[in-house]
């Protein structure tokens, strides 16, 4: 029985995203948190957008996400960054009451028709239980490679891609140096051969190996059951032999003694003596006709493993057709200070959330591959204890929104303030690193670049005069200022000691610490561009655990995982975004083909076509394709209408249209000529991405690749010629190979 459509793992700003747009779609979802207050809760800084970041969430509104709304509702102060740039790059910034965002925020989802919100803890993905892993071991692959490329989930493991080391040859082509004599023997085969059978048990439904002398006492050894292939020896079987020998490159000598000696009986003497079970083929029998004529020994071949529901740590099971895991930085999470470490989640307004210390090892029997990343935060102060006289002012600055919506007057009633670090601070960081949970070893996970902590800075910054330092309001209801770039592991009393030596913080009195969280995260090449996991039907990822940094990209991916999810259990076609039409298209993108090794931040410089790619033009880009999936309802559709009559009445010389949108027409008109270029190159690459790649093709099969192009497109499995493009290592020579075999394949 379904008790749901979708099961939503976390509740924060992915979680939030993913369930409401399952919601809108009209199917039932629940949407679990690990704590009712972590709802939306806003861990680290108070605000919403930025440079790059702004460019999402409008985007999100425009899909019809909830970011954007709450966030003009929230906001305390409005800011426009990067003024001195084009219109293209400036990003919108509001510092909100994160008090407040959490409440909109879970108002706004228990009021929302379809979704049923429930504090809990899931520990284990549920999905049809997999065919036991079928083993083979078979003579120079005669029948074997059919099967394999008839089927997904099956593992062939070519015996002389671990044995032999080609790494000294350019241009290596695995079938015509099998008898090359300037190979080299892998030191460690056969070791390398077992690890990798190892893996496959569990994950594949049938895996190939090699049947040979070599191997036999390693497989014992290792206690790998496996069953052998074996062809009915007979004339036709020994020329078949032959012919594959010599068409892999060996000399005729060499072809001929071993298909005589494969074919013998001696051979069969030798298999025999393993104690093995022997399947004999027929000539011209293949292993799916066989599989056919014997299927209740071996049941149909699985592609995929679809997802059936989650278990709570309570040992209840729900059922449901899809899931999206978005358990943000909570999952097997760690805080660091000093030289102590716990187990433990955020810190929220009264105590610390907890952790999912269960779901990872759930994951890794799936195949998931976990990383271990780290962020932090920094201390909050009193602001009764700041002299705001000794630093400079930011005020709001723009009546702007977020939301396309948005019609209430933009609330700008605080302001932040600047400051900076002095000499004197970066001598008691040096003085205490040692006391750094991140100097002295404790730490294990990578930081995000792009906003270190500060004893990082001093580190790898030595010859910086000063850091700066913005005070920013959490909230209208409390009096806890936010230090912006003072995020530290250190011990309190060091933190203490370092603060007060910072221009208007000299008598500041910290409210909460600054810590560091450890937590894991998942390899994102694993996943496709709908963000559901390949190999796994229906079992989704987003958000902080796909290993991005940011509430923004977070709610920017759960929006789409959600939509998707909540779209396949209706058999409606996927959101899938481009680089081409949006911010989005270009993160996910990012992701899934170039994956991350340490928090991925978004930039506008990361997007190609940035100058198209504008915030004022998010809801025309993005809108009509919302509506196409069922995101988008009547009143953010007429509201598009209405802008595009205003601005065709602009262009006709009507001036009784909003200075917004005079704006974009003025925007328009002065990029007008970048924009006609931008356009050529938009088409090329749409070209590029209308290329499919079917996602069943072996590359290993295409000898003119080269080793790491066929590996890495192998593991990605581009869906298009655009996608592959961008794939690190595959040059465009592999590209200009690739769109040469489609072209003959089609």
């Amino acid at each position: 029985m379904k008790d749901f459509d979708v099961i939503v793992i976390g509740a924060g700003h992915a979680g939030c995203e993913a369930a409401h747009a399952v919601a809108r779609l009209g199917k039932r979802v629940l949407l679990t948190a690990i704590d009712i207050d972590s709802v939306a809760y806003m861990a680290c800084n108070p605000s919403i957008g930025g440079l790059g970041k702004s460019h999402l969430v409008y985007e999100i509104d425009a899909l019809g996400g909830l970011m954007a709304q709450v966030s003009d509702k929230a906001c305390i102060q409005m800011r426009t960054l990067n003024r001195g740039n084009g219109p293209a790059v400036q990003a919108l910034r509001a510092q909100v009451d994160k008090h407040e965002y959490h409440r909109v925020m879970l108002e706004t989802i228990k009021k929302t028709p379809n979704i049923t919100l429930r504090e809990c803890e899931v520990t284990e993905i549920v999905t049809t239980p997999k065919i036991k892993t079928h083993i083979f071991a078979g003579i120079a692959g005669i029948g074997k490679t059919m099967l394999a490329k008839k089927y997904k989930n099956v593992l062939d493991l070519e015996s002389s891609s671990f044995k032999y080391d080609y790494s000294h040859l350019k241009d290596y082509d695995s079938e015509k140096l099998k008898g090359d004599p300037s190979r080299k023997l892998n030191p460690n085969f056969p070791e390398n051969y077992i690890t990798a059978i190892k893996d496959g048990i569990g994950k594949y439904d049938y895996i190939f190996i090699w049947a040979n002398d070599e191997v036999f006492s390693e497989y014992e050894k290792n206690g790998i059951d496996y069953k052998i292939i074996r062809p009915t020896p007979s004339a036709e079987i020994e020329q078949e032999y032959y012919q594959r020998f010599r068409k892999r490159g060996n000399n005729d000598e060499w072809a001929q003694r071993v298909a005589k000696s494969l074919n013998s009986e001696a051979w069969t003497t030798k298999l025999n003596a393993t104690g093995k079970a022997i399947i004999y083929l027929q000539h011209g029998e293949t292993l799916e006709s066989y599989f056919k004529a014997n299927t209740n020994k071996y049941p149909a071949l699985m592609s995929e493993s679809p997802v059936t529901g989650v278990r709570l740590a309570t040992g209840e099971t729900i059922n449901a057709s899809a899931i999206v895991v978005a358990t943000g930085v909570y999952l097997n999470s760690c805080i660091l200070v000093g030289h102590t470490s716990k187990v433990s989640g955020p810190r929220g307004t009264s105590g610390w959330f907890g952790s999912a210390t269960k779901l990872t090892q759930s994951l890794l029997e799936l195949g998931v591959k976990i990383q271990r990343f780290k962020t932090g935060t920094p201390p909050r102060v009193e602001s009764q204890s700041i002299d705001y006289g000794k630093t400079s002012l930011q005020p709001p600055d723009t009546d702007a929104h977020f939301s396309f919506l948005s019609t209430e007057p933009t609330r700008n009633v605080v302001s932040c303030h600047l400051t900076y670090t002095t000499g004197e601070t970066h001598g008691v960081i040096r003085d205490n690193l040692k006391k750094s949970a991140m100097y002295s070893g404790l730490i294990k996970g990578t930081g995000a670049r792009y906003c270190p902590s500060i004893e990082d800075k001093i580190v790898r910054f030595a010859n910086a005069e000063r850091h700066q330092v913005f005070l920013e309001p959490e909230s209208l209801s409390t009096d806890e200022v936010y230090l912006q770039g003072l995020s530290t592991s250190l011990p309190p009393d060091v933190q203490k000691q370092f603060v007060r030596t910072i221009p208007g913080l000299e008598c500041a009195k910290i409210l909460r610490d600054a810590y560091a969280i450890e937590y894991d995260c998942i390899d994102s090449t694993q996943l496709k561009n709908t963000l559901e996991f390949k190999g796994i039907s229906g079992l989704y990822f987003a958000g902080q655990v796909n290993g991005t940094s940011g509430y923004e990209e977070a709610a920017a991916q759960g929006l789409v995982a959600g939509a998707n999810a909540g779209g396949a259990t209706g058999g409606n076609a996927p959101l899938i975004l481009s680089r081409t039409n949006s911010y989005i298209g270009v993160l996910i993108d990012d992701l899934v083909t170039v994956g991350t090794k340490e928090p991925y931040r978004m930039f506008t410089s990361r997007a190609e076509h940035r100058l198209f790619l504008r915030q004022d033009n998010a809801d025309q880009r993005l809108t009509p394709i919302g509506r196409e999936v069922g995101l988008v309802d009547d009143i953010r559709w007429y509201t598009l209408q209405d802008k595009l009559v205003q601005i065709g009445r602009y262009h006709r010389g009507d001036q009784a249209v909003s200075d917004k949108i005079k704006e974009i027409v003025r925007i328009e008109e002065m990029y007008a000529g970048y924009l006609k270029r931008e356009e050529s190159r938009i088409n090329d690459a749409k070209r590029l991405e209308g290329t499919i790649i079917p996602h069943d093709i072996d590359y290993m099969k295409i000898p003119a690749l080269r080793k790491e192009s066929q590996i890495k497109l192998g593991y990605i499995r581009p869906a298009n010629i655009a996608v592959a493009s961008r794939i690190s290592g595959v040059t465009p020579a592999d590209i200009n190979v690739l769109l040469v075999w489609l072209k003959k394949k089609n």
